[in-house]
C-alpha cells in the first residue's frame, strides 16, 4: 500500500486580534461553529487536547454524514504560536 503525503503553509492576514484568533481556534464550541465550509457542512470535534503531543479528532462533512475523519497532533501549543501535524481519512 503506498501513502500520498504532502504538505503546505497557510499564511493570511486576518483583520482581528491575536487573542480573538486563538480563542477561535482552540475553544471547542467557538471552532464547530466557524469551521463549516458552508450552510451543509459541519465540523464535529470529538476529542481536544491542545498540550503538546496532545491530539485533536474530529469529523467533517455534509450534515447528514460527515464522513471525513481529521487527526492533529499537537507540538506547540500557545498562545502566538501552534504547530501541529493533521492526518485526514478520506473513505474508500
Amino acid at each position: 500500500m503506498t501513502c500520498a503525503t504532502g504538505s503546505f503553509q497557510l499564511t493570511r492576514k486576518l483583520p482581528i486580534t491575536p487573542d480573538r484568533l486563538w480563542v477561535l481556534l482552540t475553544d471547542p464550541e467557538a471552532r464547530c461553529a466557524w469551521a463549516g465550509p458552508s450552510d451543509d457542512h459541519i465540523l464535529v470535534l470529538d476529542r481536544h487536547d491542545l498540550r503538546p503531543g496532545g491530539t485533536d479528532l474530529h469529523r467533517c462533512g455534509p450534515k447528514e454524514n460527515p464522513e471525513f475523519t481529521v487527526e492533529n497532533t499537537f507540538h506547540l501549543a500557545e498562545p502566538d504560536m501552534a504547530c501541529f501535524c493533521e492526518c485526514l481519512d478520506v473513505p474508500d
